[in-house]
């Protein structure tokens, strides 16, 4: 964050539209940038909250994990039509931009640990229904293998299209509880973070034994 910028509205405090005026009041009583950030779950969101507070632009953190076309305009994809929050989306949108993501990849060398917790915040609430995806996803190691991961997807895409035409069902219906999914994301999301730091710990090291 530049030392010219002020961020607010990133706590619970002030996270939702009733405590807008307090940003408000902060921007017109200050000569810096002022940030909003917490809670945009949409480009209309965002342009409701610069809107009503005069900030000078919005952050955003993890409904862009999810979500990466967030603040496409026009839109990438249609919201929900069944009254879902925007975020995670629904039918095969969020594995489109994961394949997209894949070939990014591709283009510029990733870990694999940034690769597996960009997965799970796209298409992760997939997973909780289709467990056997999810179970050979956690297979995958590194180094990654990103067309292995590609034709995963794709078998992720044909399940969701079949279970859209089948059944008109555009969200999954998790076989485990919210506690349990959030612990395995935890879990999973830990491991990730020890595996980097021990693949940087030996980088470090061969670094300085030449």
């Amino acid at each position: 964050m530049s030392a010219n910028a002020t961020e607010t509205d990133r706590t619970a405090f002030t996270l939702h539209p009733p405590r807008r005026p307090y940003i408000k009041a902060i921007k017109e009583a200050l000569k810096v940038p002022v940030l909003a950030n917490g809670d945009i779950r949409s480009l209309a969101e965002a342009h409701a909250c610069l809107e009503a507070t005069g900030a000078d632009g919005v952050l955003s953190a993890e409904p862009l994990l999810s979500n990466p076309a967030l603040f496409s305009d026009p839109p990438a994809y249609a919201p929900p039509s069944d009254g879902h929050a925007p975020i995670p989306l629904d039918g095969v949108a969020a594995v489109d931009l994961m394949v997209e993501y894949f070939d990014i990849c591709r283009a510029y060398s990733t870990p694999f640990s940034y690769i597996r917790g960009h997965v799970w915040k796209l298409v992760g609430h997939w997973m909780s229904e289709f467990t056997d995806l999810r179970d050979e996803f956690v297979v995958f190691k590194h180094p990654v293998d990103l067309d292995g991961l590609t034709a995963w997807g794709e078998k992720m895409r044909a399940r969701i299209e079949d279970l859209e035409k089948t059944t008109g069902r555009r969200r999954p219906i998790p076989k485990k509880s919210e506690r349990a999914l959030a612990r395995e994301a935890a879990e999973e999301a830990k491991r990730a973070a020890v595996e980097e730091a021990k693949r940087e710990e030996d980088a470090l090291r061969g670094t300085f034994d030449v």
